[in-house]
């Protein structure tokens, strides 16, 4: 994927002229998922983020599914001054189509008189000493952990859910750090009035530890283990996120829009649900 992305990066930009260029962060990662010991799923991922956009395309999700297609797609993120839009392009059909989450989930919450509230623990951040060797980088081994508790009350029905989360994180103060560029930092002040204020205090507390971190290197790998409990039952996840690449580049501002002659379509019509 590395090789590809920097072949079409290349012609892009020689395309390009330069006022149409912008400096990105580019990122290559890896997620393997595992649900209650089931198969793992493997995720290669490219993101380019820059100015309150982001494109990302991902490999390996299971094609025939849903989810898949829209996995398997390609998405760009913008942060608009009052809504979030998120464009689904699927290069094979060569179409798109756009979906506003924010503006979905307040019409849904008006119409099923949804209310949602939240508490959430102070994570905690503990140093656990040398970690293993990654691509050949020493690694600092740090640990953080939080639970939380979810309670949402829908058209008379209501659900409680918790989750306690222990993410294992590993440093290498011989890379440079490279901090990826933020898309919803414009949107805080809306999410604050959607949210429980846990959510938000969720995305604070992950910002702090993360700047408490800065000066120990950069982040190669992340392991996480969130265990959900509702009234159904309690279902573990385990989530390694390896970062393969991580730098600053100049790409042409074309890379986060749809391409020339893709045609919109409707947001259930790119899934595709029978």
């Amino acid at each position: 994927m590395k090789h590809l992305a920097s072949a079409v990066l290349s012609f892009a930009l020689l395309a390009a002229p330069a006022s149409a260029q912008v400096t990105a962060t580019v990122t290559d990662t890896r997620t393997i998922t595992q649900r209650d010991g089931g198969k793992p799923d493997t995720v290669l991922s490219h993101t380019i983020s820059a100015g309150g956009r982001t494109r990302i395309e991902h490999r390996g999700s299971d094609p025939e599914t849903a989810v898949g297609k829209l996995a398997s797609a390609m998405q760009i993120i913008s942060a608009g001054d009052s809504d979030l839009v998120m464009t689904y392009i699927d290069t094979t059909r060569k179409m798109y189509a756009e979906m506003r989450p924010m503006s979905m989930m307040s019409a849904a919450m008006g119409m099923t008189n949804m209310k949602m509230d939240d508490t959430l623990s102070r994570p905690t951040l503990d140093s656990i000493g040398p970690g293993p060797v990654i691509n050949g980088h020493p690694t600092l081994h740090f640990r953080t952990k939080m639970t939380s508790r979810l309670s949402m009350v829908m058209m008379g029905d209501s659900s409680v859910m918790t989750q306690a989360i222990t993410s294992d994180l590993f440093l290498a103060p011989d890379v440079k750090r490279v901090e990826p560029d933020s898309t919803g930092t414009k949107l805080s002040s809306r999410w604050e009035k959607m949210l429980p204020q846990g959510m938000m205090h969720l995305a604070g507390g992950a910002e702090a530890i993360n700047a408490r971190l800065a000066k120990y290197g950069m982040p190669l790998r992340t392991e996480m283990e969130t265990v959900h409990t509702t009234a159904a039952g309690t279902m573990t996840v385990h989530q390694t996120v390896d970062i393969l690449r991580r730098e600053r580049v100049v790409v042409p501002n074309a890379l986060f829009l749809p391409p020339p002659g893709y045609k919109k379509v409707g947001f259930m019509d790119m899934v595709q649900i029978p």
